[in-house]
């Protein structure tokens, strides 16, 4: 499906590429490496690659939960590392 205007999306996506960096105390490493999946009617995913998914291992993160919204032309984004067994 295809917005009529993309840039609310978008600016949620941004926001909880920040969130993530933030909850896994990193700083910005490479925004590419935080893919955020679903939305819409699915829940929304994190999927960690490169440099960013090898600090999350090293310090024993195991998956990040994540919510976004957007309304008004504001986003927000929380999210949560978990700590536990790494797959």
């Amino acid at each position: 499906m295809h917005r009529r205007d993309p840039w609310p999306c978008l600016a949620a996506r941004f926001a909880a590429k920040e969130a993530v960096f933030k909850a896994l105390q990193t700083g910005v490493t490479a925004w590419q490496e935080v893919e955020v999946r679903g939305g819409g009617d699915r829940p929304v995913q994190i999927a960690l690659t490169g440099a960013t998914r090898q600090i999350a291992r090293a310090r024993g993160v195991a998956n990040v939960l994540l919510s976004i919204a957007h309304d008004r032309g504001r986003a927000v984004a929380f999210a949560t590392a978990l700590g536990g067994e790494v797959s």
